[in-house]
């Protein structure tokens, strides 16, 4: 991942470390995972899993490098002896083959991002991979349905102690992370590009920027 975000996106990206960035309420650090082929390896020999071949679509031009990035994956996967090209589409027709319900799916692996409507880690997770968003009712398009996740991001959204919930938050975290239903990537900057003499101009979580207080410089 770190090479992934180096290299590939130019530095403007983080290797996620959870399925939330740290800029929001909640975050908790529950990865990364380790960079060990040989390991995964072993454990498709453990699995008796060989010549694994898997249908994997990704988009062009949606997300910063999005198809070279796939195509990165791919060649990670490849050294295992997983064959995974990726393939692509117009992003309309792509967004309409992930979000088919499971017993319509003919997809093994697609590339997604998103990001939270707020500051808060319980609005993104729950969008994303909560079991009443499993496709095509929303957007857990991993199909993730684990009963005490959601159950912990509820608690999250009805308890006003805020300890309460940074708790409940990082268990929900670290119960995904350990879960794996999607290889966490990373989170890419969110540039904001301006003419000189101004300020004041901000953005957050969620790909939204703010010039309510832009001003001239100085002023």
């Amino acid at each position: 991942k770190e090479a992934i975000a180096n290299d590939l996106l130019f530095g403007a990206a983080t290797p996620a470390t959870s399925i939330v960035g740290e800029d929001v309420f909640g975050y908790c650090q529950t990865g990364p995972y380790e960079y060990n082929p040989e390991r995964a390896q072993e454990l498709l020999d453990e699995a008796g899993v060989s010549n694994l071949e898997l249908n994997f679509a990704a988009p062009t031009g949606r997300f910063l490098q999005d198809f070279q990035v796939a195509q990165a994956v791919s060649a990670y996967l490849g050294a295992i002896g997983i064959n995974a090209v990726p393939t692509t589409s117009d992003y309309g027709s792509y967004v309409g083959s992930l979000f088919l319900p499971p017993e319509a799916q003919t997809l093994d692996m697609h590339m997604f991002g998103f990001a939270p409507p707020g500051p808060d880690a319980a609005l993104g997770m729950y969008f994303i991979s909560h079991n009443s968003q499993i496709s095509p009712r929303g957007l857990n398009t991993a199909y993730y349905d684990n009963a005490d996740y959601s159950a912990l991001i509820d608690e999250a959204f009805t308890n006003s102690d805020s300890e309460a919930r940074a708790e409940a938050l990082c268990d929900a975290q670290q119960m995904i992370w350990d879960d794996a239903p999607w290889l966490f990537l990373h989170f890419q900057d969110f540039p904001i590009v301006y003419r000189t003499g101004l300020e004041g101009i901000t953005y957050r979580s969620g790909e939204k920027f703010d010039a309510i207080y832009a001003r001239p410089s100085g002023s």
